[in-house]
């Protein structure tokens, strides 16, 4: 009798049909989790920039309220010394200032180029308000108590509000 050869061995290995399941098994795998992991990706993206635009204009915001709350005051003790006001731009008598610009929002300052504080601004205003909160006074700003500020940049809108320290106590 003959035997037959590796007749003792049993063959092992993948055979080409099992080889074309697993290829087939595992692409339909990749086609269902690829949406998540690309949705996953954008939504990181859209919140990176959101982020970084937000972080931008709310430096600008602060710089203005900062500059507004340090208005200096003239001789009737609490007055400020406010030169020029609109609801886009205030010019202190110092040469300080914020001014809107095309898209740009500007901070002023005598003998220093006009520096940009954020760009693409859509939106920039200054309401001018008397120690009642309520009371406009854009028509006299020296006598203003409270600066409301609204900066829409990027799609975002941060409003904020300073007490000018030159008033404060009046």
């Amino acid at each position: 009798m003959r035997s037959k050869p590796n007749s003792g061995r049993v063959a092992r290995g993948l055979t080409l049909l099992e080889l074309v399941a697993a290829i087939m098994i595992m692409s339909v795998i990749s086609v269902s989790v690829f949406p998540v992991i690309a949705s996953a990706a954008d939504a990181y993206a859209s919140a990176t920039r959101t982020r970084k635009d937000t972080e931008r204009i709310a430096f600008a915001l602060e710089r203005c309220i900062r500059l507004l709350r340090e208005a200096s005051g003239t001789d009737p003790v609490g007055a400020l010394d406010i030169a020029s006001a609109s609801s886009s731009s205030v010019l202190f008598g110092d040469g300080r200032g914020l001014s809107l610009s095309g898209t740009d929002l500007l901070y002023l300052e005598s003998g220093l180029p006009d520096a940009p504080l954020c760009r693409d601004v859509t939106l920039f205003e200054i309401e001018y308000l008397a120690n009642d909160g309520a009371t406009d006074t854009i028509g006299a700003p020296e006598t203003s108590q409270r600066f409301n500020i609204t900066l829409t940049a990027g799609g975002l809108t941060l409003t904020g509000s300073a007490f000018a320290r030159a008033r404060i106590g009046d």
